[in-house]
């Protein structure tokens, strides 16, 4: 299904749009929820994050949101330092894939697939990225 009828069926299924700030220690704060069966982020940390100490901490903060075995979806630019939303330029945090593995197995978690796509076109130049990465992990223990 595509189009007004799939858009009806999200709204349908979506309870609640919730805001979150990733430097807390609880992102949710002032609400509490139970922990998740899965959460996914995509191009966010790299946007909220000034340094990668900061995203450390944010990837730790956002895991307390997930039960131990849960699933964190994350996927994002590599190497990209800045991108353009119509005139506006907005700093970005360079990302690695070796800092990327590292970080996840430091909050306790275990990729169990990942996939980079490398960038082979210049076509675009909203964004200076250098690929896309593409990681889905399990959750094994509380850190």
């Amino acid at each position: 299904t595509k189009g007004p009828c799939k858009e009806a069926k999200l709204r349908k299924t979506i309870k609640q749009v919730l805001k979150r700030d990733v430097h807390q220690s609880n992102p949710m704060d002032p609400i509490v929820l139970p922990p998740a069966d899965c959460l996914v982020s995509s191009l966010c940390l790299e946007s909220a994050c000034k340094d990668l100490t900061a995203y450390r901490i944010a990837l730790k903060n956002i895991s307390s949101l997930l039960k131990s075995g849960g699933h964190l979806v994350l996927s994002g630019d590599l190497g990209c330092s800045c991108y353009m939303v119509g005139p506006k330029r907005f700093s970005c945090l360079v990302l690695r894939e070796e800092f990327l593995r590292e970080v996840l197995s430091e909050t306790g978690f275990i990729i169990q697939e990942s996939e980079v796509l490398i960038r082979n076109d210049n076509i675009d130049d909203s964004s200076d990225f250098s690929g896309k990465f593409f990681i889905l992990a399990r959750k094994e223990e509380a850190i």
